[in-house]
């Protein structure tokens, strides 16, 4: 394996695994504030307590990545060692099912990851939507009550 591929799996993985901790810890952290005593709405508690819950999956998502691509390093050091495949069945290999199931294996892991992480952008925005419009309807309510108090205050002056 070429020295610019080891130095880039060791990268992408101590990055995976950092902001795995990083975030995962975060989150923990997110959860203990969120208790039942706390002066949040249920609906904003139940809001972020989802959020934390699919963050903490998809750090847990990223240390298993992480470990994907680390065993990848000793499959693939195995598999130079294996001798070459005979060339008019180069699907009858050993490794080749292992690798196979192995990389699906993986790339479910990341899809995971990515779809947790796309569900939890579209969840923050709509609640983010959601938030918006219930201060808009409390600021015109609080408007037309100052309308309303202003116009008795002229009525009993007249």
């Amino acid at each position: 394996m070429p020295l610019q591929e080891i130095i880039f799996g060791v990268l992408l993985v101590l990055v995976l695994l950092g902001m795995g901790a990083y975030y995962g810890y975060r989150q923990v952290q997110s959860l203990r504030t969120l208790g039942p005593d706390s002066d949040m709405p249920v609906a904003d508690r139940s809001h972020f307590r989802r959020q934390a819950l699919r963050r903490l999956v998809c750090s847990v998502l990223m240390f298993v990545f992480a470990g994907f691509l680390v065993g990848w390093f000793f499959l693939s050091r195995e598999l130079a060692a294996v001798p070459p495949p005979d060339p008019d069945r180069p699907t009858e290999h050993p490794l080749v099912r292992t690798i196979t199931f192995y990389w699906i294996a993986a790339l479910f892991v990341l899809f995971g990851l990515l779809a947790l992480a796309v569900f939890d952008l579209i969840a923050t925005a709509r609640h983010g939507f959601r938030s918006s419009r219930l201060l808009e309807n409390e600021r015109r309510a609080e408007l037309e009550a100052e309308v309303a108090r202003i116009r008795r205050e002229r009525a009993e002056r007249n």
